[in-house]
């Protein structure tokens, strides 16, 4: 995890981050005689894919066994991924000193995932107002961090077309492909990276400090269902994860942590 965590400091600026985490609806055609078992809020049926990626792109974690009509709490905290976490048996280094603080290392996740000491996402404004520009500034460096899930499966969807359509098969039988195209788009990323992921495919930075959207995109399918995320949840954030997330704010809001241009943004 250390490596991983130098990798997102490196080329995300993000310290202490070990994954971005995120979930997306596979579409399948409906089982016989399941019923609503798999019939999603966004009107298909599905099983979901759970996955964290690498600061490369690549997948260090899949799960996909979830019914599309699961709710999003209980697929986190069903996965195995999920109970590791709440028990705290991962194998995280020990806390590291960020700025005058030392802070746990940490996924970072949307607002799919409820906050906590390993599970890092974005402030979310109050009704009807908006946010400070510290709160801004932080959410936007996250923002960049999780753009690493966000390009791996970008990449992936670009690269293997059979998810962005429904697939006609048994959901065993689509968990099974689903997880070999996963498994095949990190072979490919390490095997060769300038053909499967080329210059700009992805998400990069430019000289400037400009986010500029990668190249992938215009390789989805148009009406592509693997572009659904997962829905929001309603998970009560803990004490140590509203702490954590105000130091790492206090921090990318300093000389030491800010990047080039975060004010602009």
């Amino acid at each position: 995890m250390i490596n991983a965590a130098n990798d997102f400091n490196y080329q995300w600026n993000f310290p202490n981050c070990v994954g971005s985490i995120d979930g997306k609806h596979i579409a399948i055609k409906c089982p016989p005689k399941a019923g609503s078992m798999f019939f999603n809020y966004k009107g298909y049926h599905s099983i979901v894919l759970l996955t964290v990626a690498d600061a490369k792109y690549k997948f260090s974690y899949i799960d996909v066994w979830a019914y599309g009509s699961e709710g999003d709490a209980g697929v986190f905290s069903s996965s195995k991924l999920g109970k590791a976490m709440a028990n705290e048996s991962l194998p995280f280094p020990p806390n590291a000193k960020i700025h005058d603080k030392r802070l746990p290392f940490f996924f970072v996740g949307d607002d799919a995932f409820p906050l906590g000491k390993r599970l890092i996402k974005p402030y979310v404004p109050k009704r009807n107002q908006m946010l400070e520009p510290d709160k801004t500034i932080f959410n936007y460096r996250v923002s960049r961090a999780r753009r690493c899930v966000e390009n791996a499966f970008g990449i992936l969807c670009s690269r293997w077309y059979c998810l962005a359509r429904t697939m006609f098969c048994s959901p065993d039988r689509a968990q099974k492909i689903v997880a070999a195209c996963c498994y095949l788009h990190n072979f490919l990323t390490s095997l060769n990276p300038r053909v499967y992921c080329p210059t700009r495919y992805a998400d990069y930075i430019d000289s400037s400090g400009n986010l500029i959207e990668g190249e992938w995109r215009n390789n989805i399918p148009a009406n592509s269902l693997f572009s659904s995320t997962i829905n929001p949840t309603q998970g009560r954030p803990t004490d140590i994860g509203k702490t954590t997330r105000d130091s790492l704010k206090e921090f990318v809001n300093s000389p030491e942590g800010s990047v080039p241009r975060q004010k602009k943004k």
